[in-house]
């Protein structure tokens, strides 16, 4: 199986640039002065897409060396992936609405 069913294209795409916004948000907010750190949803997406990734890596080790004789265990780590990477994106896209609306207040408010 390839790791593109596992982290589509687009999974990928939309990570990056919230990664991109966030970082360009943070720049400009700490430029006028305003502090404009990591918020508890921020760290919980770097926790959830620091175990993502080995989770896709282990999946493809398992899927690509152990073959059928150990299917039931390929079709586990599998799902496991599936669903790190899935937990991934849902807590990257709503963790950037986060910064965002944050910056839009301060920016509403003249900084």
């Amino acid at each position: 199986m390839a790791s593109r069913e596992i982290v589509p294209p687009w999974i990928v795409v939309t990570i990056l640039f919230r990664e991109f916004i966030v970082t360009a948000l943070r720049g400009y907010m700490e430029l006028k002065g305003h502090e404009f750190g990591a918020d508890p949803a921020g760290k919980l997406k770097m926790i959830i897409q620091c175990v993502a990734i080995p989770a896709v890596l282990v999946f493809r080790i398992v899927d690509d060396g152990w073959g059928a004789a150990h299917h039931d265990w390929s079709r586990a780590f599998h799902w496991i992936a599936v669903g790190f990477v899935w937990a991934a994106l849902v807590i990257t896209v709503l963790s950037g609405a986060s910064y965002v609306s944050k910056a839009a207040i301060h920016l509403r408010e003249g900084l």
